[in-house]
């Protein structure tokens, strides 16, 4: 029986007997047992042309649910579609002997987008197929988890398995998360802020090598891990006189000797309690690079493959393999999933583009149809993943301009090249944030596009005054000194351009109601006093208004941070409020707010550092005598 979207529940047939699919898909393998230690190769020609029937006898299926195809019209015919639209197609399976059909090989049959063509790789209407287990309540996990951190484990007894490549480019996938160290020089060579950096890199990844699985179940008690990627062989696993694929772990008495794990023995050790029993293990991805780990094997016993079982259990997102996977593939399978993951894109948009990517890039092999997923999706998914995407480009941009502070400050020479490294890099995650943000007029889509051009401003605007005090800190002693002094100061400039206008975008949006409306319109009448781009009254008396009303804030720190405000406005009313009155006077005023900070959230608080730093920042890069009283007040008044 097959239902699908609002239509009736239809009867189908599957017309291939079950010894009959257990040997085409046998024929999938690139090698086959012929009995115990006797290994034959498949040949190509057979291969493929398995692959090829396969791929037909899913069609045929698919086409027996006329629903499906009236779905897909419904959704083809919108035009709503975007170049980040995929159709997913949620296969929830009843049944051991179900999940073994391969339905990620399926040509697209007779009148479905892209007729003809495999039904996972047409982009005439992308569609994204996982599978999932029926349950009656939703797992209780967020895809948006407030930090990310991934574990790799890898097990090879008596055999070899990547582990470089994928540590490598699990390492290259971390890093825009991955923090600079602190007091270090600017001029120290590139490997020993390497060594400096390690420990921020653990932070992030951590490699548990020659596994077993007690080591595994000892390290997810220890640490609590978002994502788990396993790197292994997938093995027979008698039971019952029935072969069942399990993963090949280490012995823990001889790390050369293999012991084959089942999914269920794996999920146990995966989601363990915490040692001090206050915790519970929790993934939300686990990646398989394993061969068959997607696999169901025989259905004459119970269970089913490593990745169904490790669903079953609780973990809402697990990628496997239902075929052989090749190490090139399972290379360019991590090189192209962890980024984005890891950035922040729907994993139902990562899991089309990783399967195209192994399907331009394949060798002779299928390794994009062995590609499965396993997934639970609450109903509020979408806007998860959208909270985790803008969580990790704030992060991704608050890390890349640490990397640039650490390299202009001071006065040492400059890595030009890795200036602009970390420049791109930040501006590729603020351009694709800016690319996503959300289009509707509703009050809470202008909130979270006011965030996103607010956090644009402060970028630049961090960029330009790091490249203003480097133009400050470089001599102009030789005539390419002057050069380079002279385009540091013109860059920040530029950058300091940049924010104002995203500031105003952000002003523009006028989410009243929220926080960030607040900062955003602050720091837009900021730099229009200070780059002198006209006096804006209302906006300042609707900037203090708003500040006012935090001013009451039950909570002391939230009032703190309003009087920090309402004392830089008081400070730039000098120049956008004509009738303000003397500079003594104004200056009594902000040093009085100052006071107020103090008492709030004490002299060592990080609301007196950054209020300081702020009225700093108007002595020091924009230097204008008419200020500097009231600044001095500032800087007295944070003192207590």
């Amino acid at each position: 029986m097959a239902l699908c979207g609002d239509g009736s529940p239809i009867t189908m047939n599957i017309e291939i007997e079950h010894q009959q699919l257990l040997d085409r898909l046998e024929q999938t393998r690139y090698f086959t047992r012929d009995g115990p230690g006797a290994v034959t190769e498949i040949p190509d020609r057979l291969r493929q042309s398995a692959v090829s029937g396969l791929g037909e006898d899913m069609a045929k299926i698919l086409k027996q649910t006329p629903s499906l195809l009236f779905e897909l019209g419904q959704i083809r015919g919108g035009d709503e579609r975007t170049s980040e639209t995929v159709v997913h197609l949620r296969l929830r399976l009843g049944g051991s002997e179900l999940s073994l059909l391969p339905f990620e090989l399926a040509l697209s049959p007779q009148a479905f987008p892209g007729e003809g063509l495999e039904f996972c790789l047409q982009s005439t209407l992308p569609v994204v197929p996982t599978r999932e287990i029926r349950r009656s309540r939703p797992l209780p996990v967020s895809w948006n988890q407030p930090e990310f951190r991934v574990l790799m484990i890898t097990a090879a007894p008596g055999t070899t398995v990547p582990e470089r490549e994928h540590a490598g480019e699990l390492r290259k996938a971390v890093e825009p998360w991955v923090e600079w160290p602190e007091r270090m020089p600017a001029d120290a060579e590139p490997r020993a802020v390497e060594e400096a950096r390690l420990g921020h890199v653990k932070q992030r990844l951590r490699i548990l090598r020659d596994a077993s699985i007690e080591d595994i179940k000892r390290e997810c008690g220890r640490e609590r891990y978002s994502h788990i990627h396993i790197l292994a062989h997938g093995d027979y696993r008698p039971l019952s006189d029935e072969n069942r694929f399990g993963l090949a772990l280490c012995d823990p008495s001889d790390r050369q000797k293999m012991q084959v794990v089942s999914g269920d023995q794996l999920a146990k050790a995966l989601l363990t309690e915490s040692a001090d029993g206050n915790w519970r293990s929790q993934p939300v991805v686990v990646s398989l690079a394993t061969c068959d780990s997607g696999n169901g094997g025989s259905v004459l016993v119970r269970g089913g493959s490593v990745a169904h079982d490790l669903h079953v259990e609780g973990i809402p997102w697990v990628f496997a393999s239902q075929f052989p996977l090749t190490f090139g593939g399972s290379v360019r399978l991590v090189e192209e999933l962890y980024p984005r993951l890891l950035r922040g894109d729907d994993p139902r948009l990562a899991l089309f583009e990783t399967r195209r990517r192994l399907y331009v890039s394949a060798r002779n092999d299928h390794d994009w149809a062995s590609l499965v997923a396993y997934a639970a999706v609450p109903d509020d998914f979408d806007s998860q993943v959208d909270l985790f995407f803008e969580n990790q480009s704030r992060r991704a941009v608050e890390v890349g301009l640490q990397g640039v502070d650490r390299t202009l400050s001071g006065r040492a020479a400059v890595d030009e090249s890795h200036v602009e490294r970390l420049e791109d890099r930040v501006r590729r995650y603020l351009d694709l944030w800016r690319h996503r943000m959300r289009v509707g007029r509703e009050f809470a889509d202008r909130q979270r596009r006011a965030e996103c051009l607010g956090i644009h401003g402060s970028a630049f605007k961090r960029f330009g005054l790091l490249l203003k005090q480097r133009a400050r800190a470089t001599s102009a002693t030789t005539a390419e000194d002057a050069r380079k002094k002279a385009e540091w100061e013109r860059r920040g400039d530029e950058a300091l351009e940049e924010a104002w206008s995203y500031y105003r975008d952000a002003r523009a949006e006028r989410a009243t109601r929220s926080s960030t409306h607040h900062w955003t319109l602050t720091q837009y009448l900021s730099l229009s006093a200070v780059l002198q781009k006209g006096r804006d009254p209302m906006g300042l008396d609707e900037a203090v208004a708003l500040a006012r009303a935090e001013a009451d804030n039950p909570d002391r720190s939230e009032r703190a941070w309003a009087f920090g405000t309402l004392a830089e406005l008081k400070f730039i009313s000098l120049y956008h409020d004509s009738g303000v009155g003397e500079v003594a006077g104004v200056a009594r005023e902000v040093a009085k707010h100052c006071r107020e900070i103090v008492k709030l959230a004490g002299r060592a608080s990080f609301h007196v550092e950054s209020t300081r730093r702020q009225f700093r920042r108007y002595r020091d890069y924009w230097q204008d005598p008419r200020w500097d009283t009231v600044v001095l007040a500032a800087l007295r008044g944070l003192r207590g």
